[in-house]
């Protein structure tokens, strides 16, 4: 079983805007808060229990002891992530009509979650994305995480990146290709056919397939430009260097 801290606290600017990674005591600020809304009812009914279990699909997932409450500033929230409060921006939407306290504390993992939808092999953890590379000898990794398909302006940066860090004496660099797989917009390209579509890439040779590695980000499309892009680097580099 996994067990990690979970704190989901915005409850000061300095909390949101925060852009420098701590990784040596353990604390990772990010751009983008992680945050588990409940409503009133919720915390009422929660507040004061040592710990209680998250549910998915009917199913026991995790246990979330030491259960801190926040309250959920959401303008700040919206502000701070996307520089507008207006309800027309799809996330922005969820955030609004999400509940208004914010809950955090230690995780204890019971089971991993499984969709279930023909793409779980690509779904890996942190651990198995670095088991990969060793089995890999990679000397470099460099990942690219995008959530369209692959186009020519994408692989030409994958293939260049390559280049150089060839150039540079790395003898086996791999490339993670690390395709969005939580929430999109509609008019969005579905996951399942996006995951077919790099796989065509892979086979017809634009990028070189014995030296890259698939795996779906699990993270949600939050619309959010320049902040987005510094959080989702954060993750990304922490999800295959700690």
């Amino acid at each position: 079983m996994n067990k990690k801290r979970l704190t989901m606290s915005i409850q000061t600017r300095a909390v949101a805007k925060r852009k420098v990674s701590h990784i040596e005591n353990g604390v990772i600020n990010m751009s983008i808060p992680i945050i588990l809304p409940v409503s009133a009812d919720d915390k009422t009914r929660l507040e004061g229990c040592r710990e209680f279990v998250l549910t998915h699909g009917g199913r026991r997932v995790a246990i979330l002891q030491d259960p801190e409450f926040y309250e959920h500033r959401k303008e700040e929230h919206c502000s701070h992530v996307w520089g507008t409060t207006c309800a027309k921006h799809p996330h922005i939407k969820m955030v609004m009509e999400s509940g208004d306290w914010l809950v955090g504390g230690d995780l204890q993992v019971l089971e991993r979650i499984k969709w279930n939808d023909g793409l779980d092999q690509y779904r890996l953890t942190p651990l198995e994305l670095k088991q990969k590379c060793k089995e890999m000898n990679a000397d470099a990794v460099f990942a690219f995480q995008l959530r369209n398909p692959v186009h020519n302006g994408h692989a030409l940066l994958m293939q260049d990146t390559r280049r150089r860090l060839l150039e540079r004496g790395y003898k086996y660099p791999v490339l993670l290709l690390h395709p969005l797989g939580g929430w999109t917009k509609d008019d969005d390209v579905p996951l399942d056919w996006r995951m077919k579509q790099h796989a065509a890439v892979l086979e017809e040779g634009v990028l070189d397939p014995k030296s890259t590695i698939v795996a779906i980000f699990p993270s949600p499309m939050l619309y959010a430009g320049p902040t987005e892009n510094r959080g989702v680097s954060v993750t990304g580099t922490h999800r295959i260097g700690q």
